[in-house]
Protein backbone atom coordinates (compact mmCIF):
# COMPACT_ATOMS: atom_id res chain seq x y z
CA UNK A 1 0.00 0.00 0.00
CA UNK A 2 1.02 3.41 -0.48
CA UNK A 3 0.05 6.83 0.77
CA UNK A 4 -2.28 7.45 -1.60
CA UNK A 5 -4.27 4.62 -1.22
CA UNK A 6 -5.53 5.99 2.03
CA UNK A 7 -8.25 8.24 2.44
CA UNK A 8 -10.30 10.98 4.54
CA UNK A 9 -13.71 9.48 5.79
CA UNK A 10 -14.69 11.78 8.13
CA UNK A 11 -16.31 14.59 4.78
CA UNK A 12 -17.67 10.77 3.57
CA UNK A 13 -19.80 10.51 6.97
CA UNK A 14 -21.71 13.59 6.35
CA UNK A 15 -22.10 12.52 3.04
CA UNK A 16 -23.76 9.49 3.13
CA UNK A 17 -26.44 9.82 5.62
CA UNK A 18 -27.92 7.62 8.41
CA UNK A 19 -26.36 4.54 9.44
CA UNK A 20 -27.94 1.65 11.29
CA UNK A 21 -24.38 0.77 12.78
CA UNK A 22 -25.19 2.24 16.83
CA UNK A 23 -22.76 1.47 19.62
CA UNK A 24 -20.61 -0.69 17.37
CA UNK A 25 -16.47 -0.74 18.28
CA UNK A 26 -14.65 -1.08 15.15
CA UNK A 27 -11.63 -2.32 17.12
CA UNK A 28 -14.12 -5.15 18.72
CA UNK A 29 -15.38 -6.22 15.38
CA UNK A 30 -14.75 -8.84 12.58
CA UNK A 31 -15.90 -7.15 9.10
CA UNK A 32 -16.56 -8.50 5.82
CA UNK A 33 -17.62 -6.79 2.65
CA UNK A 34 -19.15 -8.80 0.08
CA UNK A 35 -19.78 -7.99 -3.64
CA UNK A 36 -23.40 -8.50 -3.79
CA UNK A 37 -24.22 -5.67 -1.00
CA UNK A 38 -21.68 -2.78 -1.46
CA UNK A 39 -23.96 -0.71 0.42
CA UNK A 40 -23.52 -3.18 3.70
CA UNK A 41 -21.05 -4.16 5.71
CA UNK A 42 -21.24 -7.78 7.36
CA UNK A 43 -19.55 -8.21 10.82
CA UNK A 44 -19.93 -9.93 14.14
CA UNK A 45 -18.23 -9.10 18.16
CA UNK A 46 -16.14 -12.46 18.20
CA UNK A 47 -15.26 -16.08 16.41
CA UNK A 48 -17.43 -17.96 18.22
CA UNK A 49 -20.64 -15.94 16.67
CA UNK A 50 -21.98 -18.24 13.62
CA UNK A 51 -23.51 -15.63 11.31
CA UNK A 52 -22.58 -11.94 10.16
CA UNK A 53 -24.65 -9.50 11.12
CA UNK A 54 -25.65 -6.74 8.57
CA UNK A 55 -25.11 -2.97 9.06
CA UNK A 56 -25.92 -0.72 5.91
CA UNK A 57 -23.59 1.70 5.47
CA UNK A 58 -24.58 3.89 2.53
CA UNK A 59 -28.02 5.06 2.25
CA UNK A 60 -27.96 7.45 -0.95
CA UNK A 61 -29.50 11.02 0.23
CA UNK A 62 -32.93 11.85 -2.00
CA UNK A 63 -32.68 14.78 -4.08
CA UNK A 64 -35.11 17.23 -5.38
CA UNK A 65 -33.38 17.76 -8.67
CA UNK A 66 -34.06 15.57 -11.38
CA UNK A 67 -33.11 12.40 -9.08
CA UNK A 68 -29.63 12.70 -10.23
CA UNK A 69 -27.12 9.78 -9.01
CA UNK A 70 -25.58 11.56 -5.63
CA UNK A 71 -22.28 10.24 -6.10
CA UNK A 72 -20.03 9.76 -3.58
CA UNK A 73 -16.31 11.47 -3.96
CA UNK A 74 -13.24 10.27 -1.69
CA UNK A 75 -10.51 12.76 -0.69
CA UNK A 76 -7.14 11.47 -0.56
CA UNK A 77 -5.60 11.57 3.50
CA UNK A 78 -2.41 12.60 2.69
CA UNK A 79 -1.46 14.66 -0.50
CA UNK A 80 2.32 13.94 -0.28
CA UNK A 81 4.26 11.01 1.11
CA UNK A 82 4.72 11.06 5.16
CA UNK A 83 8.44 11.28 6.12
CA UNK A 84 9.72 9.84 9.35
CA UNK A 85 11.69 12.33 11.41
CA UNK A 86 15.29 13.39 11.11
CA UNK A 87 16.78 11.73 14.44
CA UNK A 88 14.48 8.22 13.02
CA UNK A 89 16.25 8.52 9.66
CA UNK A 90 19.91 9.35 11.55
CA UNK A 91 19.34 6.28 13.68
CA UNK A 92 18.44 3.78 10.85
CA UNK A 93 21.77 4.82 9.04
CA UNK A 94 23.62 4.68 11.95
CA UNK A 95 22.26 0.71 12.70
CA UNK A 96 22.86 0.11 8.85
CA UNK A 97 26.80 1.53 9.21
CA UNK A 98 26.97 -0.69 12.14
CA UNK A 99 25.74 -3.33 10.28
CA UNK A 100 23.06 -4.52 12.29
CA UNK A 101 20.38 -3.90 9.52
CA UNK A 102 22.24 -5.35 6.43
CA UNK A 103 23.53 -3.11 4.06
CA UNK A 104 21.41 -4.18 1.35
CA UNK A 105 18.73 -2.08 2.82
CA UNK A 106 20.43 1.09 2.76
CA UNK A 107 19.08 2.37 -0.50
CA UNK A 108 16.02 2.05 1.57
CA UNK A 109 17.08 3.82 4.46
CA UNK A 110 18.59 6.53 2.69
CA UNK A 111 15.39 7.18 0.50
CA UNK A 112 12.91 7.67 3.75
Amino acid sequence: MCYDNFYDIKQLQMDIGPMNMGGIKFSDVKIKVLKESPHSIFYKMSYTDATFQEATVIKRKKTSSNNSKNEIMLTPAFTAKPGISERKKRDQIDLVHNNLIPKYYQPLCNSL
